[in-house]
C-alpha cells in the first residue's frame, strides 16, 4: 500500500533499515505487480552492501515493469543490477 511505501521511506531515512524492509515485504503481498517496492527494496539493500539482494529485486522490478509494457525501465532496472 501507499501508507507502507511512505512508513518505509521515512524509516529509511532515520536509518532503520530492516524496519523499512519489513515494511516493503507487506506492500509486495498486498501488490505483488508494483514496480516501486522492488525499486525501493533494491536502494535499501545497495545502502546495506547487500548487492545480491539488490540484484534480486531490480530483476523483480524489471519483470514487473515488463508486465505493465514499462519496457524501456525494465531495461534501465536490468542496467543497473547490471552494473552492481
Amino acid at each position: 500500500s501507499e501508507l507502507q511505501r511512505k512508513l518505509a521511506t521515512a524509516l529509511v531515512a532515520v536509518g532503520q533499515f530492516d524496519a523499512a524492509i519489513s515494511a516493503l515485504m507487506i506492500c509486495q503481498q498486498f501488490d505483488p505487480a508494483e514496480p516501486t517496492t522492488y525499486r525501493q527494496l533494491a536502494d535499501i539493500y545497495v545502502k546495506q552492501n547487500k548487492l545480491d539482494a539488490a540484484i534480486e529485486q531490480y530483476h523483480r522490478l524489471a519483470t514487473a515493469q515488463e508486465q505493465r509494457q514499462q519496457l524501456d525501465s525494465a531495461i534501465i532496472a536490468l542496467d543497473q543490477a547490471a552494473e552492481l
